[in-house]
């Protein structure tokens, strides 16, 4: 995860005017546990499990140098892009909420993003 890591704490997830980092899970976990209903506990549970198997069984394979690391990111990106629009952007929308949005500039934020934050679907990408 060392490149991962590296391009993430350079991201706007990482430092933003906010003062807020998202973590990895915050990301790549779908479901919000605090108010998930019984059955997408359920779903979450196995998804976390399903992951920790997956990311068990590939933890040999790391990924050692920047150019392997810019060699697999296009794989990397739409794999987890696929992973956000199948989930319809729930972990987005977990932070990018209009009653998250505070500050000097929030009533900006509320009216461009009214209207795609409360759409059914949403494309962040």
């Amino acid at each position: 995860m060392t490149w991962a890591s590296d391009a993430y704490t350079r991201s706007p997830h990482y430092v933003n005017l906010v003062g807020v980092s998202a973590s990895c899970d915050q990301c790549h976990i779908p479901y919000d546990s605090i108010h998930a209903t019984p059955v997408e506990y359920v779903k979450l549970l196995w998804f976390k499990a399903d992951r920790g198997a997956k990311d068990f069984w590939k933890s040999h394979k790391t990924i050692a140098t920047q150019e392997e690391w810019t060699k697999r990111r296009p794989l990397l990106r739409t794999t987890f892009e696929n992973y956000l629009t199948s989930h319809n952007y729930i972990t987005c929308r977990g932070c990018h909420a209009l009653d998250s949005f505070t500050g000097p500039r929030s009533q900006m934020k509320v009216l461009i993003d009214k209207d795609v934050i409360k759409a059914p679907a949403v494309d962040c990408l």
